[in-house]
C-alpha cells in the first residue's frame, strides 16, 4: 500500500447529508424510509449502524422541499434583496457543520421560487393591470355618458316651454269642445230619446189612448179601467187573458157601428201595447160566421202564428162559433199554459141572441148559460173549463 492509499484510508471522504426534517419520526411506522434523501442513502445506512444513538433520537434528516408549508403570497410580488452570499447546497465544502438558519432561508427561497404561487403572482400582476385599464375605460364612459345626459337635459329644458304651450292649447281646445257638448247635451238627448221612442209604446201611452177612447165612444170609466188593468196584467205576467164585450141590439139608441169601431180601436191599442210597437199593428179578426174548419185543431193551427205576431185576437159574435170549434178557445184562453204567451182574446156577444134569458143581464152566470146552450155538443167534462176561461172579464157597453 502506497502513501496515497494510506491517506485515503485515514481520511474518509465527505458525504453530504440532508438537512433536518421539520417532522418528528419517533413513532413513525415507516422508519425505514426516514433517511431518504437526494444524496448518500447507503452511507446514511452505514452511519446509522455505527451511531445507534442518532437512530434512537429520531432525528433523521430528509431533504424534502415539499415538506414545508408554502408561504402566503401577496397580489404584488415583492422580492427582498439579500446581501448574504448564498451557499450552494451541492457545494464540495468539507465542513462538518450542521445546517444553519441561512441554509434554511436558502432552501426556503429556493422552494419559494419553485412553488406554483410564483406563477399566480405574475398572473395577478397582469390581471391587476388589466383591471386598472378596464376601470379607467369605465370611468371615461361614465364621464362621456354624464356629458351626453347634461346635453340632453339642456335640450329638454329648452324645449319644455314649447311643450307647455302646446299642452295649454290642447287643454283650451278640449274645454271649448266640452262646453259646446254640454250646451247641446239636452237637445241631443231629447232627439235620441225621441228617435228611440218613435216605435215604442209604453204604459203611459196606452192609458192615454184608452182614456181617449172612453171619452170618444162615451164608455164608463169602470169599463175602461177593467181593460187597462187586464192588459197590463197580461204584459206583467207574460200570460194570456180573455175579454168579452157584451151588448144588446134591442136597446134604445144603440149604434152597432159605433160599438164595432170601439171594440176594434181597443183591440188595436192593446196590440200596440202588448207588442211595444206604436206602428199600426192590427189585431187578428175572426168572423164566426165565416169559419169553415172541421176541427178545433185546424182553427188553432190557422191563427196561432198570426196571434203571436199581433198579440190580440178579436172574435166577433162568439155565440155563432160552431160547437166543433169551441174547444180551440180552451187553449187560446188558458192562463197557466197559454197557446200564445202575452196575448189577449177579445169576444163580442149580443145578449139578444140568448133567447132563454127573459131579462138579459151581463153577468158571468147568465153568459155561461147562453154559451152552454149554443155549444151543446161539447162534452160535459169540457164545457165548464171552457166557459170559465172564455167568460173572464166582462165589458158591458150596452149604453153605446
Amino acid at each position: 500500500m502506497n502513501n496515497q492509499d494510506q491517506v485515503e484510508t485515514e481520511v474518509s471522504p465527505y458525504i453530504p447529508s440532508a438537512r433536518k426534517s421539520i417532522h418528528h419520526h419517533e413513532h413513525c411506522l415507516f422508519s425505514n424510509r426516514e433517511n431518504m434523501g437526494r444524496y448518500g442513502l447507503n452511507a446514511q445506512q452505514d452511519e446509522r449502524n455505527l451511531l445507534p444513538s442518532r437512530h434512537e433520537q429520531g432525528t433523521d434528516e430528509v431533504d424534502n422541499v415539499m415538506s414545508k408549508y408554502a408561504r402566503q403570497t401577496s397580489p404584488v410580488p415583492v422580492r427582498q434583496k439579500r446581501n448574504k452570499k448564498k451557499n450552494r447546497r451541492n457545494s464540495l465544502s468539507v465542513s462538518n457543520q450542521e445546517c444553519t438558519d441561512d441554509d434554511d432561508s436558502d432552501s426556503d427561497d429556493f422552494a419559494h421560487q419553485s412553488l406554483p404561487s410564483d406563477f399566480f403572482k405574475v398572473n395577478n400582476s397582469t390581471s391587476f393591470s388589466e383591471t386598472r385599464t378596464r376601470t379607467q375605460i369605465h370611468r371615461n364612459e361614465e364621464y362621456n355618458s354624464f356629458e351626453s345626459q347634461s346635453e340632453d337635459y339642456s335640450i329638454t329644458k329648452k324645449s319644455t316651454p314649447q311643450k307647455t304651450k302646446s299642452c295649454n292649447y290642447m287643454l283650451l281646445l278640449f274645454g271649448v269642445v266640452c262646453a259646446i257638448a254640454a250646451f247641446y247635451y239636452n237637445d241631443i238627448t231629447e232627439a235620441m230619446q225621441g228617435k228611440n221612442s218613435i216605435h215604442n209604446y209604453n204604459q203611459v201611452n196606452f192609458k192615454k189612448d184608452m182614456n181617449y177612447l172612453g171619452e170618444k165612444y162615451k164608455i164608463n170609466d169602470n169599463s175602461i179601467l177593467e181593460v187597462q188593468s187586464g192588459i197590463s196584467t197580461i204584459l206583467e205576467r207574460n200570460d194570456t187573458g180573455s175579454f168579452i164585450f157584451v151588448y144588446n141590439s134591442r136597446s134604445v139608441d144603440f149604434d152597432i157601428a159605433q160599438f164595432i169601431n170601439f171594440v176594434e180601436d181597443t183591440a188595436a191599442t192593446a196590440a200596440r201595447y202588448l207588442r211595444n210597437d206604436s206602428t199600426a199593428v192590427q189585431p187578428t179578426v175572426i168572423h164566426s160566421s165565416e169559419l169553415n174548419m172541421q176541427s178545433h185543431s185546424e182553427l188553432m193551427n190557422e191563427y196561432r202564428l198570426e196571434v203571436a205576431k199581433t198579440g190580440v185576437m178579436l172574435v166577433k159574435d162568439i155565440d155563432r162559433i160552431p160547437s166543433s170549434l169551441a174547444m180551440a178557445f180552451h187553449y187560446f184562453c188558458d192562463e197557466y199554459n197559454p197557446l200564445v204567451a202575452k196575448s189577449a182574446i177579445f169576444f163580442t156577444l149580443n145578449l139578444e141572441q140568448c133567447s132563454n134569458i127573459s131579462e138579459p143581464k151581463s153577468t158571468h152566470n147568465e153568459i155561461e148559460k147562453c154559451l152552454a146552450k149554443k155549444w151543446s155538443s161539447v162534452p160535459k167534462d169540457n164545457i165548464k173549463p171552457l166557459l170559465s176561461r172564455v167568460v173572464n172579464v166582462i165589458i158591458d157597453v150596452t149604453g153605446v
